[in-house]
């Protein structure tokens, strides 16, 4: 047994999107159907010799395609550093489809509320999901708040761009440790006044040379 079945955007089948005959029970469909339209459908089936049956009644469905779209696992990251201290370790965004279909294409691009310059933003890959590794150089940056924004973007998303709101907070260093050493070995020593060595931000410190038996100070280095 075949079957005859036509799909149209009508229910008196005047203009056919499909119209086709397949022995299976079910019916493939090749032909691009429009998103968000209803369709009309029915089936007959034919015999041996090329004759069709009565039509069945007409049925609908409708087409709803859903387009990839970027979700985010965390809407903003923050950071916190000592100025002039080492950078703080990479953050990780992940980036998931949120729709249907592929999500490809990702990429992202900065833009700073404060400051410049001090934010990179990479993906590992540029199709969902993916990760996205946010990491702040704070070698420029002086005591205070600063702020950007990593736009994700997809040319396939529904929803291009998302962003994710990046904040760093940098601090002064609150103690300083201060070491010394004479050269050549057992040529003198040096005391700090105060005495202690680690000292907090703003204390004034006075070092003094004192030259061993034989040998006279020559300078700071």
């Amino acid at each position: 047994t075949k079957y005859r079945v036509q799909i149209a955007t009508e229910p008196n089948f005047v203009a056919t999107v499909v119209d086709v005959t397949t022995s299976d029970t079910f019916c493939s469909v090749s032909t691009n159907l429009s998103n968000n339209t209803t369709y009309y459908w029915h089936v007959a089936a034919m015999s041996s010799d090329g004759k069709r049956g009565l039509w069945s009644k007409n049925n609908t469905f409708t087409v709803r395609y859903e387009p990839p779209a970027i979700g985010l696992s965390a809407p903003s990251v923050s950071f916190t550093a000592t100025a002039g201290g080492s950078d703080p370790a990479a953050q990780t965004v992940t980036v998931s489809n949120a729709g249907g279909g592929t999500l490809s294409g990702l990429s992202a691009s900065i833009s700073y509320t404060s400051g410049s310059g001090w934010l990179s933003a990479t993906f590992d890959t540029t199709t969902a999901p993916a990760t996205l590794t946010v990491q702040p150089a704070t070698g420029s940056l002086g005591a205070g708040s600063y702020a950007a924004t990593v736009s994700v973007s997809s040319s396939v998303a529904s929803n291009s761009p998302q962003v994710v709101s990046v904040t760093i907070t940098m601090t002064l260093q609150t103690s300083y440790t201060i070491t010394t050493s004479v050269s050549p070995g057992g040529s003198g020593s040096v005391t700090l006044s105060p005495s202690g060595g680690s000292y907090a931000y703003g204390t004034q410190v006075t070092l003094t040379a004192n030259a061993a038996a034989g040998y006279s100070f020559s300078g700071w280095s």
